[in-house]
């Protein structure tokens, strides 16, 4: 099964341990495996808790949701203690998984609400490079430039293209 790692967090970039912070995976649906070690497996969609690591970082095994009989993802919750109080935030995310790699890496984004991925990318995030980003999302907004060609001796890297993710 595929490894994914990430960290948890809070705002100003603390871990969650003190106040037992917890990531709580789960499909969106019972599925069944297709293919390798998983074909024929029935699979619930029974809670796979996941606690931090004092530093905050985590890693995870989970299932492929691509070789899964129907449409799957994981969705995700985020529990935390505050003043002896739980706390539960439910992200809308469908996290995908089609091999190892982070958190992020795995998360789709799509139309409000529902749909493919949930909600919708970070409209106000304008990416800076001289190569197409390969996370560039629907509505998103890519700069075609060196990210420090103000301070550039070859004014050339800053060709002033803006696009946006279709």
């Amino acid at each position: 099964m595929p490894t994914i790692t990430g960290e948890l967090r809070d705002i100003v970039g603390a871990t969650l341990t003190s106040r037992v912070g917890k990531l709580v995976f789960r499909l969106n649906t019972p599925n069944i495996g297709t293919a390798g070690a998983i074909a024929s497996r029935v699979l619930p969609t029974a809670e796979h808790p996941v606690t931090p690591s004092s530093d905050g970082s985590f890693s995870v095994e989970l299932t492929q949701t691509d070789l899964l009989l129907t449409d799957a993802w994981y969705v995700l919750s985020i529990e935390w203690n505050d003043a002896s109080m739980p706390n539960t935030d439910f992200p809308e995310w469908q996290i995908r998984v089609t091999g190892g790699g982070t958190l992020l890496d795995m998360v789709v984004l799509g139309p409000p609400h529902g749909g493919w991925g949930g909600p919708l990318a970070n409209l106000s995030l304008v990416l800076v490079s001289l190569t197409q980003p390969e996370n560039l999302q629907a509505g998103q907004l890519w700069l075609q430039a060196a990210p420090d060609s103000y301070a550039s001796p070859n004014p050339a890297l800053n060709t002033g293209k803006l696009f946006r993710g279709a």
